[in-house]
C-alpha cells in the first residue's frame, strides 16, 4: 500500500513536470515509480499500456498508465536531451554574444531553437543577436560608403545601424 502512494505521487509529480516542460526531473519521477512498482496492476492501466503500444496514439488508457510506458518514457529521455543540447548551445551563444560576435550568437542560437524550438528566452536572445549583427554590416556598409564619398547614403546606414543597436 505504501509503494502504491509512493508511486501514485511520483506519477503525479512527473505529470506535473512533464507539463512544466522539465523532462529531465519527470525521467527521474517515472524511473522511481518503475522502481517501486512490483505488480504492474498496482497502477490502473499499466498492463494493457505495456501490452498495447497502440493504445499510446488512442487516449483510451489512463495517463499514469501513459506515463510509464517504456515508450513515453523513452521520448521523454530523447526530450531531456534535446533540451540540455539547447541549453548548452544558448550558453555558447551568450558567451559569444557578450565578446559581440554577433554572427557566430545567431549561429549559436539558432542551433539552440532547432533542440529547443519552443523556447521563447532562445528565441528573444537570436532576434537581439541579429539585430546586432544586421546593425553591425549597416555601419561597414556606411564606412565603405564615406570612403566612396557617397555620404546621404552612408548617412542612411548608420541612421539605421543606430536604430537597430543605440550603442
Amino acid at each position: 500500500a505504501e509503494h502504491k502512494r509512493t508511486s501514485q505521487e511520483l506519477v503525479r509529480r512527473g505529470i506535473n513536470h512533464m507539463n512544466a516542460r522539465d523532462y529531465c526531473t519527470a525521467v527521474k519521477d517515472f524511473d522511481g515509480v518503475l522502481l517501486l512498482i512490483v505488480d504492474p496492476g498496482e497502477l490502473p492501466g499499466l498492463e494493457a499500456s505495456l501490452s498495447n503500444d497502440t493504445s499510446l496514439v488512442s487516449g483510451t488508457i489512463d495517463i499514469n498508465a501513459l506515463a510509464l510506458h517504456p515508450l513515453y518514457v523513452i521520448e521523454l529521455r530523447e526530450q531531456c536531451k534535446r533540451k540540455q543540447k539547447a541549453q548548452e548551445l544558448q550558453k555558447l551563444g551568450e558567451i559569444a554574444f557578450k565578446a559581440q560576435d554577433w554572427a557566430k550568437a545567431v549561429e549559436l542560437f539558432l542551433e539552440a531553437l532547432s533542440y529547443d524550438p519552443d523556447n521563447a528566452k532562445i528565441k528573444d536572445e537570436e532576434v537581439l543577436a541579429e539585430k546586432y549583427k544586421r546593425s553591425e554590416e549597416l555601419k561597414k556598409l556606411g564606412d565603405t560608403q564615406v570612403a566612396a564619398e557617397k555620404f546621404e547614403d552612408a548617412l542612411g546606414s548608420y541612421r539605421t545601424a543606430l536604430s537597430l543597436n543605440p550603442n
